[in-house]
């Protein structure tokens, strides 16, 4: 099984957590009423950016889940990037989870899209980026964040391969995610499952 080389803690917390550090550090000598509050925010923000290593199954043929969450659709669904009928498997992320993104399988990335429109022609402020794995499967990761904080940060390069279960991207305070697949996958997961980015296996892609 391949082991995800990070840090245990997001590299997008550590300029906060820095700063909290630092803070702490200075109120302790100070203020040292005031220095408890401020080790408190910096616990609380290790465990906020925290992110174990992960162990991505060895299948090759799995899609992975990207994110921490609770599955909360299974259907066939209109793929509007591609346009073909996919499997559809849509992921919650909770607010207080683990914010990484995790690619869902191997292969190349052939293309990504911004500020795409949604199945009501309504603009939908997300990040979505096709992978082609090197059967030819076409699976499409779709990233939506919430209301208010919607900042994603990308690493997928078009053009470039990416790995099963590797490290790229990043959420914080978590989103919808959306997952389309090719019809003959084998759907391993039902509404309400709970799944772990880059070790729970969403599907199975099927090749006779």
């Amino acid at each position: 099984m391949a082991v995800s080389r990070h840090s245990l803690i997001a590299p997008e917390g550590w300029r906060y957590i820095g700063l909290l550090f630092v803070a702490s550090i200075i109120t302790q000598f100070f203020l040292h009423s005031w220095a408890v509050i401020l080790w408190a925010l910096l616990f609380f923000s290790l465990y906020f950016f925290r992110d174990p290593l992960r162990k991505s199954p060895a299948a090759p043929l799995a899609i992975v889940s990207p994110v921490h969450g609770i599955i909360t659709q299974v259907s066939i669904k209109q793929d509007l990037y591609l346009n073909r009928e996919a499997n559809f498997i849509s992921i919650t992320m909770p607010f207080y989870t683990i914010f990484s993104v995790r690619s869902i399988t191997e292969g190349k990335v052939m293309d990504q899209w911004q500020q795409t429109q949604d199945e009501n022609n309504k603009t939908c402020p997300c990040f979505a980026v096709w992978i082609q794995t090197d059967e030819l499967d076409d699976v499409v990761l779709v990233l939506r964040p919430g209301r208010w904080i919607r900042r994603i940060t990308s690493k997928f390069i078009t053009g470039e391969r990416v790995g099963q279960g590797h490290r790229m991207g990043y959420i914080l305070f978590g989103a919808v995610v959306d997952v389309f697949i090719s019809e003959s996958a084998s759907i391993e997961v039902e509404k309400g499952s709970k799944v772990i980015a880059g070790t729970d296996i969403l599907a199975q892609l099927v090749h006779n």
